[in-house]
């Protein structure tokens, strides 16, 4: 349980479309102009709109056929300097997750992979005031819950200190019986780390 106790309480919940939660939680710790990657930015158009309309200078990287992007690569490859961004972003792939926007990871151990892979290339692209935003969530598999606040923060904790932990809401929550696991599905976790300094 000590291990908790660097995150923070949340910021706010955020009643916001998830570009707008991410442009506030943006604004807060890493205001315009700035410039920021977005290493899994698939298809989706949210960090145009940060882009155009939050002020940022964002790349848009990823290796999906469908992907808006900027420059094709993936987390392991990304042809960047070192230093060179003062923010990361990642809206990783779920584990568990059968639909078609985030399939791909078939057990939690690849979720924690991926993550290590995120962190190392964060460490090397961010500046020394830069942030690392991750989006994550709680992820279930036959009837078992698997938190991914505290697996983002378990693989990160050694090179990165969380400065902020922001929830979002997607649907009013429903507390009825039988509800418990439909209504912890309707919220996602925004988390927010620098780099640690060196000793």
């Amino acid at each position: 349980m000590s291990a908790y106790k660097e995150i923070p309480p949340p910021t706010s919940i955020l009643m916001d479309s998830f570009p707008i939660s991410v442009y506030r939680v943006l604004r807060l710790h890493k205001p315009p102009p700035a410039r920021l990657i977005d290493l899994c930015c698939g298809p989706s158009s949210w960090t145009l709109w940060i882009e155009k309309v939050g002020g940022y200078d964002v790349c848009r990287c990823d290796v999906s056929r469908e992907a808006r992007l900027n420059v094709r690569a993936d987390f392991k490859s990304s042809p960047f300097n070192d230093n060179s961004f003062d923010g990361v972003m990642a809206d990783l792939p779920y584990p568990f997750y059968h639909g078609d926007r985030y399939g791909g990871l078939k057990t939690f151990s690849e979720y924690l992979s991926l993550l290590e892979q995120v962190g190392h290339t964060g460490l090397r692209l961010l500046r020394s005031d830069g942030v690392l935003l991750l989006k994550t969530a709680d992820f279930w598999n036959k009837g078992e819950m698997y938190s991914g606040v505290w697996a983002v923060y378990s693989v990160l904790k050694e090179n990165f200190v969380c400065k902020d932990l922001a929830v979002t809401v997607l649907k009013p929550f429903v507390f009825s019986p039988g509800q418990f696991q439909k209504c912890l599905r309707t919220h996602n976790y925004l988390m927010v780390f620098r780099p640690r300094a060196p000793p």
